[in-house]
């Protein structure tokens, strides 16, 4: 939240160089953490027989083909990584200077809403008792709809505002998948089942910069953010169905029971 505004005044100040200098110092508290951890106190699971690799892989997707749930939450992910998260973090360098003739003040201020809005999504989240699919694509659908109205914007405090909105999207939804992946998974898959989950995010989002980048390039931030948030609604709206059992074969739901909040986490 502080460090996107913070680094937009030190990119106006002194450049880049200083900024990538601090982001690569703070990593030194993540390897901290890491060593921190104390392995005998975490706590045991199943893991059943030992795979091969491709095989334990199949194991995982097959986990994947069984569960609705499972199914809605990697498509739904992987699309928003593609279009949504992509576009977020590649375009807000062209919405700040080509769109709303702005610098890296404005870049960072920007981010910084984003941020914020994250943080309070997170925190949310955190006071939250239990996980529902109610939630998991309400945020979704709240992220997906401030891109697309990110579209047309010309003011810097309404892109702000819309930015804020998309960071509780964002997090509400990154969250509850993530907590309902890990309920959905028994002990032995989920690492696989969440590796999944993960991939979907991660190799999704260069591409997702690649076609951002040549969509603001023929037809700037405006067609950028209506593509993709048009892209991110149409796929919550197919993940909706897909967790209402609209997409599932006859004899596959006649054998499954309805997925309720309960079931889901």
């Amino acid at each position: 939240m502080v460090g996107p505004a913070l680094g937009g005044v030190l990119i106006a100040a002194v450049g880049t160089g200083l900024c990538f200098a601090v982001n690569a110092g703070s990593f030194l508290a993540v390897l901290a953490a890491l060593l921190a951890m104390r392995p005998a106190e975490l706590f045991p699971v199943e893991r059943g027989e030992r795979q091969p690799g491709l095989r334990a892989l199949r194991e995982g997707v097959a986990q994947v083909r069984e569960s609705r749930l499972l199914q809605a939450i990697l498509g739904i992910g992987a699309v928003l990584g593609l279009f949504g998260f992509s576009a977020v973090r590649t375009l807000l360098s062209v919405l700040a200077e080509e769109t709303l003739h702005g610098g890296a003040r404005t870049f960072g201020w920007l981010f910084a809403a984003y941020g914020a809005g994250a943080v309070a999504g997170a925190l949310a989240g955190a006071a939250l008792v239990r996980t529902g699919r109610r939630l998991l694509v309400g945020g979704a659908l709240l992220f997906s709809a401030t891109i697309l109205a990110l579209a047309p914007v010309r003011v810097t405090p309404v892109a702000a505002v819309l930015l804020f909105l998309a960071g509780v999207g964002w997090a509400t939804w990154s969250g509850q998948a993530m907590a309902q992946v890990q309920l959905a998974a028994p002990d032995r898959l989920r690492g696989r089942v969440i590796s999944l989950y993960t991939y979907t995010i991660i190799a999704s989002a260069p591409l997702g910069g690649l076609l951002g980048g040549w969509l603001a390039g023929v037809g700037g931030t405006e067609l950028a953010f209506a593509v993709s948030g048009g892209a991110c609604l149409a796929a919550v709206a197919a993940g909706a169905a897909v967790l209402h059992g609209r997409r599932v074969p006859a004899r596959r739901a006649a054998a499954q029971p309805p997925l309720t909040d309960e079931a889901a986490g």
